[in-house]
């Protein structure tokens, strides 16, 4: 998700922590609509964008009209969000004083002004985009179509992932991914099946041997036992 320090968990199971960053200066940012990413995210799900300030305040647009929440209190449903896009170090300043002529259209972004379909997040976030002129960014919000398919797909397509993951680990304490053997020529009649072990992969990049019972001690750790907390995260 967002790159600086992670001190937070962003879930209520205490077997399975998630970590996210809790800064995310001059950067673009996603949520659910309704709930959060590890509890209730799916493919039909609303989101909700926002723009973040380059001190973490989060400036978003919906039918409450235009708010901005101070780094050190942004609303709890903002603890899970994914970063979908963001700009260096340099472009900082620029990027606050874009923002600030934005938000001063006080009309345009007032509640009267608000739209569910055709005036609502996606069209302040990609007016602000447009007026930053940022390369790919801003180039990618000329459009909802294309913001979508170049930012948010990708991002989503990711989180979603580590998300299936911490489902999968979260419901049966363990996650052991079986691959099939490549180039591996057939058993002989004196050699059997069962000697063979198969490649594992515990969902997090690492590949294993496992036994005949199709896990080993070193794959991911049950929840059941715990002797340490299973860690998962959905950034990318």
């Amino acid at each position: 998700m967002l790159a600086t320090t992670s001190t937070t968990t962003i879930t209520s199971d205490p077997g399975i922590l998630c970590f996210h960053h809790c800064n995310h200066p001059c950067a673009i940012v996603l949520r659910p609509s309704a709930g959060d990413f590890l509890n209730d995210y799916s493919n039909a799900t609303d989101l909700h964008i926002a723009v973040t300030t380059s001190g973490g305040d989060i400036v978003e647009f919906d039918r409450f009209g235009l708010r901005r929440h101070r780094r050190d209190d942004n609303p709890p449903e903002w603890r899970q969000s994914l970063m979908v896009g963001d700009v260096p170090e340099p472009w900082h300043d620029f990027w606050d004083e874009v923002l600030q002529q934005i938000c001063a259209q006080s009309v345009r972004w007032s509640i009267a002004s608000y739209a569910e379909e055709s005036h609502n997040c996606y069209a302040f976030v990609l007016a602000f985009l447009q007026a930053l002129g940022h390369a790919h960014l801003s180039e990618a919000a000329r459009s909802k179509t294309a913001f979508c398919e170049q930012c948010i797909v990708p991002r989503t397509t990711t989180a979603g992932k580590y998300i299936s993951l911490y489902r999968k680990i979260r419901r049966s304490g363990i996650y052991v991914h079986r691959q099939q053997p490549k180039n591996r020529s057939k058993p002989t009649s004196s050699t059997p099946p069962s000697s063979y072990p198969s490649d594992s992969c515990d969902g997090l990049g690492s590949r294993k041997k496992v036994s005949k019972k199709g896990y080993s001690s070193s794959s991911i750790t049950g929840l059941a036992t715990r002797p340490r907390p299973t860690l998962c995260t959905i950034e990318e």
